[in-house]
């Protein structure tokens, strides 16, 4: 059982399911169904999307590749490469990496008190499904005989180094924290900061939220606190981000 504490009411979520399966029965054809995606989007999904939309058009004069530590299912990976396809298109060097275990929580600490081993876990080979999805999807922008993107599977305690050994080019313009927990944060905000330049935007996913306190406790020993702006973009509930070196 995967345990994501949730706050909508027994009626939303009974809408939700609702629409959820009016959008995997619809009697939309294929050959349309994905030109009509916003029927099935709520607010909440929309201010996500908008919310990639807005750190997007932060980087474009910025150089580095866009790193996603906690992707799950994908969504925000794929998002960030549409979003290069709209924007610059035939910038082969905006690479997006995602970083997961793709099987949960796999390190979780004493300051994590509201998380278990496995949650957030994704279904059995999920891995190989989003890697053809993505490939898939990448055939819609320019420059699509260059795969662009990567997925790390793994703890990224310890894939992170790797990586980047293996790629000592690297720097970063996004970095996407979803991970959620104390110990994998602190290790990868430790790992990345001399990679970081004066624009490098910071998003954090569960900063300031008391279910997911290792979040922001990884933060506040990383990162100093007062010397940086955590900001808000307000169609985007939960979500926080800082621009490095502002």
């Amino acid at each position: 059982m995967i345990n994501i504490k949730r706050y909508d009411t027994p009626d939303l979520k009974k809408n939700e399911e609702e629409i959820a399966n009016t959008l995997r029965n619809s009697k939309i054809p294929n050959s349309e169904l994905l030109k009509n995606l916003g029927l099935f989007i709520n607010p909440g999904a929309l201010g996500r999307i908008l919310f990639a939309n807005f750190l997007y058009e932060k980087i474009i004069s910025y150089q580095g590749i866009i790193a996603e530590f906690g992707s799950r299912y994908g969504q925000n990976l794929n998002l960030f490469s549409s979003l290069r396809g709209i924007y610059e298109p035939y910038n082969r060097l905006r690479k997006i990496v995602g970083f997961d275990t793709f099987q949960g929580f796999v390190d979780v600490d004493k300051k994590d008190q509201n998380n278990k081993l496995g949650d957030y876990s994704v279904p059995e080979n999920y891995y190989s499904e989003l890697e053809n999805i993505l490939t898939k999807q990448e055939k819609f922008s320019p420059l699509s005989h260059l795969k662009k993107f990567e997925l790390i599977k793994g703890d990224v305690s310890q894939t992170l180094p790797k990586y980047l050994k293996k790629n000592p080019h690297t720097i970063f313009a996004i970095c996407y924290f979803d991970l959620d927990v104390y110990i994998p944060t602190k290790n990868v905000l430790s790992i990345i900061k001399n990679r970081l330049s004066k624009g490098t935007i910071l998003v954090f996913d569960e900063l300031n939220d008391e279910d997911m306190p290792g979040e922001t406790e990884a933060f506040l020993e990383e990162i100093n606190v007062n010397s940086i702006s955590i900001r808000r973009f307000n169609p985007s509930a939960r979500t926080s981000y800082c621009i490095w070196g502002e």
